[in-house]
């Protein structure tokens, strides 16, 4: 299961890159949802090091988005993860 959840949320990502390499980038900021998702799944089946880099880059293109004027974006919580 968390296989599946896994390779949908890669294939997700995917997507959603390429759509902001389009042009799209206004879904910048499901691009660090889909990052978040996996670091989530990543914890779920025990890869901490991968949870903790895909959390960050999550954190990274948020923080981006938010120094550029996007206050539109609603805090994430990563308490969830320990």
């Amino acid at each position: 299961m968390l296989v599946a959840a896994l390779q949908a949320h890669h294939r997700a990502l995917a997507i959603r890159e390429r759509l902001v390499q389009g042009g799209r980038t206004e879904l910048e900021s499901a691009v660090a949802d889909s990052w978040n998702n996996l670091g989530i799944v990543y914890k779920d089946q025990g890869v901490l090091a991968a949870a903790l880099q895909a959390h960050q880059r999550a954190l990274a293109i948020r923080e981006r988005l938010v120094q550029g004027g996007r206050t539109e974006l609603e805090p994430v919580s990563y308490t969830h993860l320990w």
